[in-house]
């Protein structure tokens, strides 16, 4: 190929690279509908409990969250329902600062109260540690305020925070009177700190919807709150 043939080839190849971000960027839309395919192939079962192998791709991310995200591609950790975290000198000992402007999805405000009283579910009931932070070394969770937690481990184990990332934190207001948290079948309508909230009655064998969380605490580069709709935003979920 003559080199003005490869002059013209490239300059297409630039023009291409940096027009089609630009092109997708403008046609991205905020609301609608959006339709997902549930993982698990056949019949629906409805169950949006945390603590279930066979729960519902929603639960987790959509309902429940986090206080830390694992990404696992760039090996990055960021906060989520933890504004921040620090190690002490040695180590050994996690600190967690919390946001303080965090609600259920009823409304009720979230706290450091629901993070000891979901790592507690899982210290008494190994059943319930679905991270395994417990049999990772973390021997103690202490509440300093309403916003702010320590978890101490028997060692240096700054590899936890990949399974800090891995428990979901759910309202200690719902299941503190829950007598088998493990296998309860009364979590129908869930109550998390989730961008979305099912919508009660859509559920069938083979699909259900999801709903915005109107008062979802996290905001996007735009200064909008989060998930961002024009329309009423549902999702749904699919089994084939």
């Amino acid at each position: 190929m003559s080199k003005s043939r490869w002059f013209v080839f490239w300059s297409i190849l630039l023009a291409v690279v940096l027009v089609v971000p630009a092109l997708v960027s403008a046609e991205v839309r905020r609301g609608g509908i959006v339709r997902i395919t549930e993982g698990r192939q056949g019949v629906l079962v409805k169950n949006f409990n945390p603590f279930s192998p066979t729960a519902l791709q929603s639960t987790l991310g959509h309902f429940y969250e986090p206080l830390l995200v694992s990404n696992n591609y760039t090996g990055e950790i960021i906060p989520w329902l933890a504004k921040s975290y620090q190690w002490s000198e040695d180590l050994t000992t996690l600190t967690l600062y919390l946001h303080d402007h965090v609600y259920w999805n009823d409304g009720v405000k979230f706290s450091a109260d629901d993070v000891l009283f979901t790592f507690n579910l899982g210290r008494e009931n190994a059943a319930l540690d679905r991270a395994g932070i417990w049999q990772q070394g973390l021997v103690d969770v202490v509440k300093v305020d309403d916003y702010t937690l320590q978890l101490t481990f028997d060692g240096v184990n700054i590899p936890i925070l990949t399974r800090v990332a891995e428990v979901y934190i759910v309202p200690e207001h719902i299941w503190k009177d829950v007598e088998n948290p493990g296998e309860w079948t009364g979590n129908e309508n869930p109550v998390g700190t989730g961008p979305f909230m099912f919508v009660e009655g859509s559920f069938t064998e083979f699909s259900y919807s999801l709903t915005r969380n109107p008062n979802y605490w996290r905001m996007g580069e735009d200064g909008l709150p989060l998930p961002v709709h024009r329309r009423g935003a549902v999702y749904r979920g699919y089994r084939q």
